[in-house]
């Protein structure tokens, strides 16, 4: 019976199995990667949808609030939360992870933890990771990233 098989019939039929099977681990594992995937390909996001506190479009660099003013410190950070935001939608980060890298990044800019823009930087930093990395916070969570700044 063994020897009507060919060694080059078995090789393609090793590798055919092979094919499948790893698709349906693809398949198994990943679903929810392919439909995202699909979806991004078929609908790509308009321009308009980022969450910000200042409209990039409508400030230019010259219209940029003065240097040491509270206003520039918050676009700043602005900035620098929709770079990281841009980064962390692109891997899958878990909750502990985004909260760790909110601290690094608030750290920097200490007076707002006493700034009047406290909860608007909130609404942006929750609304912003429930959009892009899939992330409620809560209101315990957000003192949890005041904590490192």
């Amino acid at each position: 019976m063994f020897n009507i098989i060919s060694w080059q019939s078995y090789w393609c039929a090793l590798a055919l199995l092979l094919v499948i099977y790893y698709i349906v681990i693809y398949l198994v594992y990943y679903r929810q990667d392919l439909k995202l995937s699909f979806i991004a390909n078929q609908f790509p996001p308009k321009k308009g949808n980022e969450f910000q506190l200042f409209d990039k479009e409508s400030h230019s660099e010259f219209d940029r609030p003065p240097v040491g003013t509270e206003e520039h410190i918050v676009y700043a950070c602005m900035d620098e939360m929709n770079a990281f935001f841009d980064e962390a939608g692109k891997k899958r980060w878990h909750k502990n992870e985004l909260l760790y890298s909110l601290q690094l990044i608030l750290k920097k800019y200490p007076s707002l933890k006493t700034s009047q823009y406290r909860s608007s930087i909130f609404n942006v930093i929750a609304s912003q990771s429930e959009h892009i990395c899939n992330i409620h916070l809560n209101v315990e969570e957000a003192n949890q990233v005041w904590l490192g700044s």
